[in-house]
């Protein structure tokens, strides 16, 4: 088991998982966090190490990361249809393939639990638009 948040982004990236790095930039007024404090969130929304305040603050700042990423926020509600309990508060999922220049080539998100395309189908678009040279859509200024 990682030990350290640096460990837990090495093995986060091992398994080719996402997660999200929050680091605290400022503070004011009385917080319990200091500058440059970090927590790493998973991919299913959940504080998983570090720590950057109380929990308002480390809810706040995974609905804030994922708006900014323009993906839906939901509630739990309890045991999913397939048993696994949902945390209070987690993000819809998200799809986004950048350019080596770091501009946008492909994004998707989802609102619902249904229709989501198999990672085995969105590796093998992205193999296709990589071989054929595919210039992504909606391009025009």
């Amino acid at each position: 088991m990682p030990k350290s948040i640096f460990e837990y982004i090495v093995q986060q990236q091992k398994d080719r998982r996402p997660f999200a790095l929050a680091t605290v930039i400022e503070t004011r007024g009385s917080v319990s966090a200091r500058t440059a404090a970090k927590a790493l969130i998973n991919d299913q929304g959940r504080l998983v190490c570090g720590w950057v305040g109380g929990g308002c603050a480390e809810s706040a700042t995974i609905t804030e990361k994922a708006r900014e990423w323009g993906l839906y926020v939901s509630s739990g509600r309890g045991k999913t249809s397939i048993g696994i309990e949902e945390p209070a508060l987690f993000s819809e999922p998200g799809v986004f393939l950048a350019r080596p220049d770091q501009t946008l080539y492909y994004g998707a998100t989802q609102a619902m639990p249904f229709a989501r395309p198999g990672f085995a189908d969105l590796l093998g678009a992205v193999k296709f638009a990589v071989e054929k040279d595919y210039s992504a859509r909606g391009e025009v200024a």
